[in-house]
């Protein structure tokens, strides 16, 4: 079993995600630098591959998250791993974490 190499910070923020098959709305219900999990009505299967958009301020622009890839899923919910992101949406993660910790 694989350990994850950064620890997760349980929040609930609205998101958005579209695959080729799909697009959807969700909450997620945790986060880290490297990844997420997502609570959906959407189902998504897991080796499929979503662009995913978070808000995390009502006042700020979502954080684009381009390329990940579904490592788990249910029927309601799945987990991503972040593979492209770009340095400033890694940095507005990061920044919000540790306002989290």
């Amino acid at each position: 079993m694989e350990l994850r190499r950064r620890g997760r910070v349980p929040l609930q923020l609205s998101v958005s995600f579209a695959s080729d098959e799909e697009t959807g709305t969700g909450v997620m219900y945790n986060l880290s630098t490297e990844g997420c999990a997502i609570e959906s009505e959407t189902h998504v299967p897991m080796n499929s591959y979503v662009q995913i958009e978070v808000r995390m301020s009502p006042d700020e622009a979502p954080v684009q998250i381009e390329f990940a890839a579904v490592r788990w899923s249910t029927r309601t919910e799945f987990g991503a791993e972040f593979l492209t992101i770009q340095e400033e949406s890694k940095k507005r993660i990061s920044k919000y974490l540790a306002t989290r910790n």
